[in-house]
């Protein structure tokens, strides 16, 4: 029998009824699992009314679906929470205030250096009341769990938290982790979700999700398709877009979040066309913005294909296939002896290593004056990343959407342990004429009786300066001038506990902010990780659920506390216990020194030829435009 199916929008938007022929749903009133089958069945609209014939009785329903909790008890079997996707039906678990759905697989296993495959459809109940595995590398660096964590790889998995008694429609936030796409993990017990979506007054979902690291998800050459860890990105965010409402979310409210090495994997995907449309917001946390997509991923890969015992084949099939038959532990091995070179800038042993490696790419024809210490990056690869970032956003060229970027006031810090010689050896790699540009740069703080009290603080705060707080402030006027809604924060308070080593602020220099200090206060009290609960610490708890609040609302659709940025006065606003307040044209002078002053030593990775074309995109491609309008907000001015 031939049916009718109304769809409806969001009441806030009011757009037109459409009534569309389809055979999809069996349309009735008061038959609730019926219409969610509906609402499953129809992913690209948000509700499902039945054929009632009358547009008034299908606002009438969609008027009461918003008010029914996404996860019913209609879908909760013996106390457990139970959700039906495009794939299968996923059973979960209670925690607290929140459901938790833990290791779905959002694509198949990947064959090693191969792109990944869609997720095909299951059988029966999947099990997400676990742990997944997680990626090879997610260990490197310290402990970050209570129990030591599986890895393999079989790690394309992901986490969703839905906060109980939730409303449908829900905003969704999905966390990229940072690390330098070597290291992390959704398991982090530092960054888990329900410290995000336990907040009653804008309740979110949050997912979080393992993607391949190191040389296993960012290998470069050697005939492999590029950008295979950016690949897996994007299949869980459309992984989200086709599923996210049978939990209960929102797939047009998707706010992407990430830090350091996630928010620069961010930075890719709002340049790259087969990303559009995933998602509809940004927050990026520490992004380097200008040092990214350098030559260091080829680096990397000739330094464990030297490691590996493959390096005497040399070609790129005979290569490929003994990279692919060896034990995943011994590539790992070979990885991380390269990362703790990179933290021996300027040793005796760092110095002998590199000779060698450089031997090594000369005999490939690769140039022999590249710094080793940064992490795996995103690289232009002609197709998912089309070219720099930067490039394209000046040219208008990206995914347009609101955008909140902060930082810390000093990034560097408890990041680069490198000192004396060895440092002075490092920066001069970075800048044109360097002791030209140092010379200016400390005329500059001088300006503003700022100077650093030794030759290391001004190091750090002159390459603080150059790879985020003038780097950011360019990214954001280019988003700014091609259209874009972006807001600027600086993250100013001193932590006064470091949950890393359990004492007062011992990371950094007192009153240091490090690079990763404002997680602590955006993932408030994190299971033990975090901020303690003593009678002490109760103002540093206030301050931490009052600023992680922020991003929540963000997300929500409120408008954001920190002040929309423009060209001319270059506004960022600051946050620390006293609230925020803001600082028009901040490091302006030091900015002038050090803009454009990057070294010419890393040259841009697409002019290289040593990778292959990427398969064709997942979708076509398409632009998103600002979902949301902000109203001015009365900030306090602090000048500088």
């Amino acid at each position: 029998v031939h049916r009718e199916i109304f769809l409806v929008g969001p009441l806030h938007a009011r757009p037109p009824v459409l009534k569309i022929p389809s055979d999809l749903a069996y349309c009735s009133m008061g038959a609730s699992s019926t219409l969610r089958a509906a609402v499953a069945a129809v992913s690209s609209f948000l509700y499902v009314a039945p054929c009632c014939g009358q547009v008034d009785d299908a606002a009438a329903l969609f008027q009461r679906l918003e008010k029914e909790p996404a996860l019913t008890e209609s879908v909760i079997e013996n106390g457990s929470p139970m959700v039906v996707t495009k794939l299968g039906k996923i059973k979960g678990r209670k925690e607290d205030s929140n459901y938790i759905f833990k290791g779905i697989p959002y694509a198949e296993v990947p064959e090693r250096f191969a792109p990944a495959e869609l997720k095909n459809p299951w059988e029966g109940v999947l099990d997400a009341t676990r742990w997944g595995d997680a990626c090879m590398g997610s260990s490197y660096g310290g402990k970050q769990t209570a129990k030591p964590v599986k890895e393999s790889e079989d790690c394309l998995k992901m986490t969703v938290w839905v906060p109980k008694g939730s409303m449908r429609s829900l905003p969704v936030m999905v966390y990229f982790h940072g690390g330098q796409n070597q290291r992390g993990s959704a398991q982090d017990e530092r960054f888990q979700g329900d410290l995000i979506t336990k907040n009653a007054e804008y309740p979110v979902i949050l997912v979080s999700f393992d993607y391949r690291l190191g040389i296993f998800g960012w290998i470069q050459g050697y005939g492999v398709t590029a950008n295979l860890g950016l690949r897996d990105q994007q299949m869980a965010l459309d992984f989200v877009r086709q599923n996210i409402a049978a939990f209960g979310g929102n797939p047009h409210k998707v706010t992407v979040w990430g830090h350091s090495e996630g928010a620069s994997n961010i930075l890719a995907h709002l340049v790259s066309p087969q990303s559009a449309g995933l998602f509809q917001k940004a927050i990026l946390h520490s992004p380097p913005a200008d040092f990214w997509s350098r030559i260091t991923n080829k680096v990397r890969t000739n330094y464990i294909v030297k490691g590996s015992g493959c390096a005497g084949l040399l070609k790129g099939e005979d290569m490929l296939k003994c990279l692919r038959a060896l034990p995943a532990y011994k590539l790992l091995k070979s990885e991380w002896k390269g990362a703790e070179l990179s933290h021996q800038v300027g040793s005796e042993k760092w110095t002998k290593e590199v000779e060698h490696l450089q031997d090594f790419e000369r005999s490939i024809e690769l140039p022999d004056n590249i710094p080793t210490f940064m992490g795996w990056e995103p690289v232009p690869d002609g197709h998912i990343v089309p070219q720099e970032p930067r490039l394209l956003i000046k040219a208008g060229k990206w995914n347009r959407m609101p955008v909140v970027i902060t930082m810390t006031r000093n990034e560097s810090m408890g990041m680069m342990k490198i000192e004396g010689p060895a440092f002075e050896q490092v920066m001069s790699g970075l800048f044109h004429d360097y002791d030209k540009t140092k010379a200016r740069y400390v005329s500059s703080l001088e300006k503003t009786n700022a100077k650093p009290k030794d030759e290391t603080s001004l190091l750090h705060a002159m390459i603080t300066d150059k790879m985020w707080t003038c780097d950011i402030r360019q990214l954001a006027t280019d988003m700014t001038n091609t259209g874009g809604q972006v807001h600027v924060g600086m993250f100013a308070h001193a932590p006064k506990y470091d949950p890393k080593s359990g004492k007062v602020n011992k990371e950094c220099e007192h009153g240091a902010v490090c690079q990763g200090s404002e997680l602590y206060f955006a993932f408030p009290q994190g299971r033990g990780k975090g901020i303690p609960s003593q009678p002490s610490f109760i103002a540093e708890l206030e301050f931490a659920n009052r600023y992680s609040a922020e991003f929540v609302k963000f997300a929500s659709g409120s408008p954001p506390v920190w002040e929309r940025f423009n060209v001319r006065t270059k506004p960022i606003t600051f946050y620390d216990k006293k609230g925020p307040f803001v600082v028009n044209n901040y490091r302006k002078e030091q900015c002038n020194v050090l803009d454009n002053s990057m070294g010419e030593v890393l040259p841009d990775v697409h002019k290289n030829k040593m990778f292959t074309s990427p398969r064709a995109p997942l979708r076509a491609t398409t632009t998103d435009q600002p979902q949301m309008s902000l109203k001015k907000k009365k900030t306090a001015v602090k000048k500088h």
